[in-house]
């Protein structure tokens, strides 16, 4: 429990000194994408330009807190970890790159960035089964926890590309996503103590940790945004952990803002090019 203290602490503490750090060093890294249909809305709403670097700031903040409070106590660091990094940096840069090419004026076309993600989601899911790491999936009502033997792969990967996205369709609103995103890490953390062998709360601390540093600069009204490189990384990282902890179907409550702000859009997509049709 002292490891789990020191790592929250140690993220929090870098989170909020890299998001001072990002909010006046990249104070050029903001969004200037104005989106097709919406020109009246920009004309008469116009948002204010606020820096997307606390993505960064949450990525670096929890790597390091993840990789050194290990390596400072003679330990490895926690296997959910090693599995969860390399996925959420990957999806991170991702976002990255978006909101690189939103400075410009538009952001990444939406087809090669879902290709993007649904190669790495792919891949990740290919290594967990290679390695034996993605177990039975507890489903609900279910009496024991079902193997789906090479589908897992499939699986794992719409957890990843479902929740990364709905993590990233919710950041608009000042906290919103970065509360939730903590909330829902803070109920993984609980739903380890059903089952020590797969817990995950020691790799949760840090990921807190660091969110809660961004959100001091982000709260309403916010001077810091995460950007899609914090929302795609963040969202990774969450459905990372779940897999490994075969929690999925729990993100389903324990990330309900999510599920409804995603529907909510999928909802309203669907009905828009509908009726246009």
């Amino acid at each position: 429990m002292g490891q789990h203290a020191l790592a929250f602490a140690l993220a929090f503490l870098l989170s909020v000194t890299l998001s001072r750090a990002a909010r006046r060093s990249l104070a050029w890294l903001h969004s200037r994408e104005r989106k097709v249909g919406k020109e009246k809305i920009h004309r008469l709403f116009p948002k204010p330009r606020r820096p997307l670097g606390g993505g960064l700031a949450i990525m670096v903040a929890a790597t390091v807190a993840l990789l050194v409070v290990p390596w400072l106590s003679h330990r490895s660091p926690e296997p959910a970890a090693l599995w969860m990094l390399p996925l959420a940096w990957v999806y991170a840069l991702i976002g990255f790159a978006d909101d690189l090419k939103k400075t410009a004026g538009r952001g990444m076309r939406d087809r090669p960035k879902f290709l993007l993600q649904l190669v790495a989601a792919l891949a990740f899911g290919l290594l967990l089964w290679r390695f034996g790491e993605i177990g039975p999936v507890r489903l609900p009502f279910a009496e024991a926890p079902v193997d789906f033997g090479p589908f897992s792969i499939a699986f794992a990967a719409l957890v990843v590309l479902a929740t990364a996205n709905a993590v990233n369709l919710s950041d608009g609103i000042d906290g919103l996503a970065g509360g939730a995103a903590a909330i829902t890490l803070l109920g993984l953390s609980a739903a380890g103590l059903a089952s020590p062998e797969r817990a995950v709360g020691a790799t949760c601390a840090p990921l807190i940790g660091a969110i809660l540093g961004f959100l001091v600069y982000n709260l309403p009204p916010a001077r810091l945004l995460m950007g899609d490189t914090g929302a795609l990384g963040a969202g990774a990282a969450i459905a990372a952990l779940a897999i490994f902890a075969q929690a999925e179907f729990w993100l389903l409550l324990l990330g309900a803002p999510f599920v409804v702000n995603a529907a909510s859009v999928l909802v309203q997509m669907g009905t828009v090019r509908g009726l246009w049709r």
